[in-house]
């Protein structure tokens, strides 16, 4: 068997390298459709099919506190200890959450992303530093060790990869910390740097949900049987802690689901949509071989008159269409490896893993399967009706040639027409989304404004006040700069912000009922934040200079508090901005200003002015309730700086502002950009699906309007005799041009029916990604339709002007 298929490979080669068009044509369609499936299965496999870098992945889970409502929350440490203490259905349970720390090792201050972590986390996640050791028993208690576990890109950028980096002193913040081990390379998912978590002092902040959990199951234990059972734990709690877990239940996630929530539904849409263009290219190339098997069914019926059986005819006809499709899929890898190559390229997409897109051993077997699949798929049909025929009436016609079944050519246009119409369709929907959220307004004015993100050093920095000091002198001197006409600093910059929210109370209101708590987002400001950001103050005032001579730190005051301590100190004169959505929720009908609200057991905070609607998580997530306490009276050490400017190109403005700031201390400095990137870059994910979506639906397009025009071209091939008679009769060009072209729309407007119907179908599987557009949008539907109906026409227009030019005497004659 194995002989005989390269007997058959040999003559196909042979028989391919006669015909080079044709042969160059069809392996160009089946590149096309290879390649790009190639593409879409490396980065499925690098994002989806891979396991994360974890031991046993399928037992690890995220816990969440849910609230009645349904909205998922960080934790806060009391909650984790009593569900790792009390739980019976884990094997180990950890607590984590994200810092950026100001690290430097004898050079220049550098920031970094640490995640401080208990000191069980490696053992949950079952992974093993490749030098020296992870965390040990301890570790993570109050106070916690000062240890490090560096990442293996952190290890390579700023160590060199040195093997004696274990022991090695590090500063974080400014204070000393010891490297005690070296995680191995496990792609985007490491932070830079591990440090331990003090379990125990964040246990005292009751109320305060900033951390994340990630366990273990036990043997046997399902993720349903664990959320009944922190269900549990959470109603105990609820007893325990009544002012501050009412109604607070638990919600348990697979890993795998948390960290690909957001990726799987896009990457799943865009694999489907190489599937539609494969599937077109298939049709596309079984039309070729399907007329091209009408040109040799004298070659056939010769070599059956010799004595080949019809299976053997089989045979070699099916080969020859693997041939072409083992040529597309070469070249359909190299195209895969160039747009793999493009990936990490693209700075504005934070999808999980996509660097580690490659074409590796799996993807390169599942291009030689899809391949074979491909030329057995495209080349079958063809084949069959090929090897199919009355060898007495062909070798009794001569040179004649028999045709291909009409209804064959018509299936293949019409199947053509509704796939390429599903994916334009989607496109059109995803590229609509685009439009309407582009056309949201953030809320602010990113034209000419500068920002960069500052984290003070902790050593000298360590007190409230000289947090607040060092903001207003950053201020100063950067204000003085020329060109410069408003700086401010923000802890939460429009479009990237997250959490930090608060319980409020507002002063005069009944108490919420249980479960029902108030509360707001917090954004503490410095400077001229709302000027240099350009967020309108709707009514009152903006926070001025001279808040600061009432300065006082408001939620750190409290959180050194051990719960349920109350403020018994004279209340100190506090002032705060709030948006608009806090207005409208907790003043109903009312003018805020002058009013009071507190912020967990804070001293009286008085509401000066009210702000514009700021999109603060996304351009698609409503504005929430949110609050702008001034940086006098709650200083952080990590902020982002505003900087307005007249200059065209605010970037230009970069080194001197870093050079003032520098002036003052040595502030690390990074994540330099404009407000306008910023915004472009919160719409990178939607911009990049919409964007391949779109390339995908136009390359359908492109191979549909390849076969409209070949099935056309051969039916009027076909027809030149019946064309030529009816010249002969006195038909006018009109009437042959419908003749020609009533054939195509009527076929076009059957594949718009059919795919109108497949993309009502499958748009469905959009809904998730849109924005502002219904998935059965009538606008877009009726533009997609209207335009292939168009491209149909045009495509058919060629072959039909073909016809007018058929020669009546000649046509007669043959």
């Amino acid at each position: 068997m194995l002989a005989s298929f390269w007997q058959d490979a040999r003559f196909a080669i042979r028989v391919l390298a006669r015909h080079p068009v044709f042969t160059l044509a069809a392996i160009a369609t089946l590149a096309l459709g290879i390649g790009v499936n190639s593409a879409m299965f490396s980065l499925v496999d690098a994002v989806l099919l891979r396991p994360l870098p974890f031991g046993h992945p399928e037992s690890l889970v995220s816990v969440y506190e849910r609230r009645q409502d349904a909205t998922t929350l960080t934790v806060s440490g009391h909650e984790y200890v009593a569900w790792r203490d009390r739980s019976h259905a884990f094997d180990g349970m950890a607590i984590y959450d994200y810092r950026t720390v100001n690290l430097t090792t004898g050079g220049e201050p550098e920031l970094v992303e640490a995640m401080a972590a208990s000191a069980n986390l490696f053992g949950v996640l079952q992974i093993r530093p490749q030098l020296g050791r992870g965390f040990v028993a301890g570790e993570d208690s109050t106070p916690a060790a000062r240890v490090a576990v560096l990442s293996s890109h952190l290890w390579h950028d700023r160590f060199g990869a040195q093997q004696d980096v274990i022991g090695r002193e590090i500063r974080l913040d400014g204070e000393p910390f010891t490297v005690v081990g070296v995680m191995p390379p496990r792609g985007d998912l490491d932070p830079d740097l591990w440090i331990p978590f003090d379990v125990s002092a964040d246990a005292q902040k009751v109320g305060k949900h900033s951390s994340l959990v990630t366990a273990r199951l036990a043997p046997g234990a399902t993720v349903a049987g664990a959320e009944r059972d922190l269900d549990r734990i959470a109603v105990e709690l609820e007893r325990e802690y009544p002012a501050f877990n009412v109604d607070h239940r638990v919600h348990v996630v697979p890993i795998t689901r948390d960290v690909l929530a957001s990726a799987r539904g896009p990457l799943l849409v865009l694999w489907g949509a190489v599937t539609f263009i494969l599937l077109i290219a298939c049709v596309n190339v079984a039309h070729l071989l399907l007329t091209r098997a009408a040109a040799r069914h004298k070659e056939v019926a010769i070599r059956t008159a010799l004595g080949a059986s019809r299976r053997r005819m089989l045979s070699q006809l099916v080969t020859e269409s693997v041939v072409l499709a083992v040529g597309g899929g070469a070249v359909g890898l190299l195209l895969a490896l160039w747009t793999v190559r493009l990936l990490p390229r693209i700075q504005s997409v934070h999808l999980v893993r996509l660097g580690e897109a490659t074409v590796n051993g799996r993807v390169l077997v599942a291009t030689a399967v899809l391949a074979l699949l491909t030329g057995v798929a495209s080349g079958l049909l063809p084949a069959v009706r090929g090897s199919r025929l009355d060898v007495a009436r062909f070798l009794g016609e001569g040179v004649r040639t028999s045709r291909v079944h009409g209804r064959v050519g018509d299936a293949f246009m019409v199947s053509q027409v509704a796939l390429a119409l599903v994916l334009l369709v989607g496109a059109g929907l995803m590229l609509r989304s685009l439009e309407r959220l582009l056309a949201v307004d953030p809320g602010f004015h990113p034209q000419g404004a500068l920002v960069m993100d500052l984290a003070l050093p902790a050593a000298r920095y360590a007190r409230p006040e000289l947090q607040a000091q060092a903001i207003s002198t950053i201020v100063s001197r950067v204000r003085q700069l020329p060109g410069v006409t408003a700086v401010g600093t923000t802890t939460r910059l429009p479009l990237t912000a997250c959490c930090d929210v608060h319980p409020v109370t507002i002063e005069g209101a009944p108490p919420p009922a249980p479960g029902q708590e108030l509360s707001a987002a917090l954004s503490v400001v410095g400077g001229d934040y709302f000027r240099a950001t350009g967020i309108p103050i709707r009514h009152g005032r903006s926070l001025t200079g001279a808040d600061a001579r009432r300065a006082v730190p408001l939620i750190r005051y409290f959180e050194q508090q051990p719960y349920p301590r109350f403020f018994t100190e004279p209340q100190p004169a506090a002032v705060a901005v709030i948006n608009e959505a806090m207005a409208r929720a907790y003043w109903p009908g009312r003018d805020p200003v002058g009013l009071r609200f507190r912020i967990l057991y804070s001293p009286w905070i008085t509401v000066v002015g009210v702000a514009g609607n700021v999109r603060q998580t996304g351009l698609a997530a409503p504005s929430q309730p949110e609050m702008y306490l001034p940086a006098s009276q709650e200083p952080r050490r990590e902020m982002t700086l505003v900087v307005r400017t007249t200059q065209s190109d605010p970037l230009a403005l970069a080194g001197s502002v870093r050079d003032a700031i520098h002036a003052i201390d040595a502030i690390p400095i990074q994540h330099v950009r404009t407000l306008d990137q910023v915004v472009r870059d919160s719409v990178g994910e939607p911009r990049f699906y919409a964007g391949l979506l779109a390339t995908f639906a136009a390359l359908a397009l492109l191979l549909a309007v390849v076969g409209i025009y070949g099935v056309i071209s051969y039916s009027v091939a076909q027809r030149t005799h019946e064309i030529g008679i009816r010249w002969a009769l006195g038909a006018r060009p009109a009437d042959v041009l419908r003749l020609v072209l009533a054939r195509a729309m009527s076929l076009t407007v059957l594949g718009v029916a059919i795919g109108i119907a497949g993309a009502l179908a499958l748009t469905r599987l959009l809904s998730g990604l849109l924005y502002d557009v219904p998935r059965d949008d009538p606008l877009t539907f009726a533009f997609i339709s209207g335009a292939m109906l168009i491209v149909a026409l045009v495509a058919s227009w060629v072959p039909a002007a073909r016809a007018l030019r058929v020669d009546p005497s000649a046509s007669l004659r043959e």
